[in-house]
């Protein structure tokens, strides 16, 4: 009888202390996540690479920013203006492919991040995607 308690004991232990619930996989971003990251980056054509980084930091200034920190070596460029907080822009930029490269823009307010479909984000690439073309043809 003491064994047979012992081994109902021993199940009901072991059914209990297992995890019922559905582990999470971490490494796979979330739909959210991968639309955020969609609005938040553009895939742009540059003929000269050399060109991304002075088109970059016109469209801030453009835009009222002040910049802070330019390196071009580690393709990150940060800014900041203060309208009724401070707000601050970081932008990274990599190459694709020959003539492509994918830049992206996180705005934060106040350590607060900016949705990444608020107008600022569209008003940058469009800005930035105009300066592109205006520097690449000598007009600027």
């Amino acid at each position: 009888m003491l064994k047979f308690i012992s081994i109902i004991l021993s199940i009901t232990l072991l059914v209990s202390c297992s995890n019922t619930k559905q582990v999470k996989d971490v490494t796979s971003p979330s739909l959210s996540v991968l639309k955020d990251r969609s609005t938040k980056s553009k895939v742009l054509f540059i003929e000269t690479r050399s060109l991304l980084g002075p088109a970059i930091i016109s469209t801030l200034q453009d835009m009222g920013y002040q910049i802070d920190y330019a390196a071009y070596d580690f393709r990150l460029i940060s800014a900041q203006k203060r309208v009724v907080d401070l707000e601050r822009v970081t932008i990274t930029y990599s190459f694709s492919q020959e003539d492509f490269v994918q830049v992206r823009a996180n705005f934060s307010q106040f350590d607060k991040a900016i949705p990444g479909d608020s107008i600022q984000y569209q008003m940058f690439f469009s800005k930035l995607s105009k300066n592109i073309f205006l520097m690449s043809n000598g007009i600027i």
